[in-house]
């Protein structure tokens, strides 16, 4: 899947692209903080620590600190190869701390082309895990779904969120709503 199917569309682009730089890269690390239980589960069959980085890189992206090359090499470092990490948790990881790196360097040099690559990597994941979940299953209906998710960030984060901050803020952000 490709961030334009989510991003691009009328009914959330206007929103998107109306928020400040800073609120549009929150927006985007809340939508890969949902996918937190993969690194988790990853880290659970293999025995490794990945969700300590990502969450380093979820907050350099949400506090504006430590947006680094430095940071975005210790992450691509992390990065499992799926020839070594062969199950289905190999690729998610992969996946979404590709996302991860992308939305560092949307956060530090502002390239929109980083942004959508990082939303692009993580739908990845939706799309195999909605694949996995069934074979067949109804791509416009997790289209239309992932959209109002995405509604629903850019809502909460209007309604000034909530004294929050950090990763908390980001899971205030995402109401619960993981993959």
């Amino acid at each position: 899947m490709q961030w334009g199917l989510i991003f691009g569309d009328a009914s959330v682009n206007a929103a998107f692209m109306g928020l400040a730089r800073e609120d549009q890269i929150t927006v985007g690390a809340a939508y890969l903080y949902r996918q937190r239980r993969l690194l988790e589960q990853f880290d659970a069959v293999y025995g490794e620590k990945l969700s300590g980085i990502y969450f380093e890189g979820l907050l350099a992206c949400v506090e504006r600190n430590n947006l680094s090359i430095d940071l975005e090499g210790r992450i691509e470092s992390s990065i499992p190869d799926t020839d070594e990490f062969a199950e289905q948790e190999g690729a998610y990881a992969q996946n979404i701390l590709i996302a991860l790196n992308y939305l560092l360097a949307f956060a530090r040099d502002g390239g929109h082309d980083f942004f959508e690559r990082s939303i692009s990597m993580a739908m990845e994941n939706i799309d195999l895990i909605s694949y996995e979940a069934d074979n067949s299953y109804d791509e416009a209906m997790v289209i239309q779904r992932e959209r109002s998710v995405v509604l629903s960030m850019m809502d909460r984060l209007a309604k000034k969120r909530q004294g929050s901050s950090g990763l908390k803020l980001l899971a205030w952000m995402s109401g619960g709503d993981d993959l």
